[in-house]
Formats: structure tokens, sequence, C-alpha cells
């Protein structure tokens, strides 16, 4: 499928060159396409980086979900659905590095003008978070809509933050993450 060759090319490429030393030419030209036919899946080289992370992001939300603890606490089902994605980020630093900053940018756009896989991450986070208010985990005088993008934004700010160290540590920014986290489900009033 032309598709999954164009993803695979710009993959390799970006990790053999780097993202800016790598061109829409050449990842045509490993994928054998032409570049025309390239432009029509991705209209520019952002574009063709948020296929490659987006396509390993979808993949590990569908297969986290799937095998979701559904009676584990709402903090152990958040980390099922976040640390795999922690993972993904910190396999290629430098090449996260431009995909965390772009993959930020465009959450905070408005849900009309933002990439569409967002509502994958959203749509599945909202479920966990009804499900906890459902059992009664999490109070249901919040709205299940604002949790849900109360922990993706946690989730993106942590992730952008932890790709942009200079040493990266993956098991600290699940830490990290899961304390903030935490901190957010058990609130901060007194």
């Amino acid at each position: 499928m032309r598709r999954d060759r164009i993803i695979a090319a710009a993959r390799a490429l970006f990790h053999e060159k780097g993202y800016e030393a790598a061109s829409t030419r050449e990842i045509a030209h490993r994928a054998d396409v032409g570049t025309g036919t390239l432009f029509d899946y991705a209209p520019d080289k952002h574009a063709l980086l948020m296929m490659v992370f987006y396509e390993d992001l979808d993949r590990l939300t569908v297969e986290a979900y799937a095998t979701l603890p559904s009676h584990a606490p709402l903090i152990k089902q958040l980390m099922h659905m976040f640390a795999p994605r922690l993972a993904v980020w910190g396999a290629d630093l430098r090449l996260s590095r431009y995909a965390a900053r772009e993959t930020f940018a465009r959450f905070t756009q408005p849900a009309s003008e933002a990439h569409p896989r967002r509502s994958l991450l959203h749509g599945t986070i909202l479920a966990i978070v009804r499900a906890a208010q459902e059992r009664r985990e999490i109070t249901s005088a919040v709205n299940a809509t604002d949790i849900a993008r109360l922990f993706i934004v946690i989730y993106l700010t942590e992730s952008r933050e932890w790709v942009q160290e200079d040493d990266a540590d993956l098991a600290r920014a699940a830490t990290h993450l899961e304390r903030l986290l935490t901190i957010s489900i058990n609130g901060i009033t007194l």
C-alpha cells in the first residue's frame, strides 16, 4: 500500500538523516512513488512527520484500550494508556523533539482545526473517565470531557517537556506523569 510505504520511508529517512535534512523528494524516491503522489498523502514534510508519529500513537491507543484492566483504579488505567506512548516519544528523541513541538501546538488549536487523530485519544480517555465516574471513583459533578482534556493536556505537556531534556529518562518521565495525574485525580482543595 502506498501510504504504508510513504510512512516507512519517511520514518527511515527522518531517523537516518534527521527531520531537517530529509527531503520530500528523497522520501518519495525511497517509497517508490512520485512527489505528486507523496503530496496526495501529505501536503508537506511536517504532515509526513505527523503521519509517522500518529501511525504509531494511534496503534498504541487502540492496543492499550483493548487490553485496559477494566477494574484497575483510574490512575493505573491512565498510565496503561500513556506509558506506551511515552516509549514511542523516547525511541528517537531527536525526531520526537520536532514532533512534540508540532503535536503540542496542534493540540492547543480548536478541535475543528486540529489533526483528526486527536479525537481517537480523546475519545478513549473520555470513555475511561466516564467509566470511573460510573464506578464513583471520581466525581460526576465535573464534566467528563473537561476531565479527559485535562489528563491529555498533562500527558502532552509532560511528554513535550521530557523529550526536550538533555538527560531524558523514560522511567523518570513515567513516574512524574503518574504523580501529576494522581494530583489531578485527588484534587488540591483542602
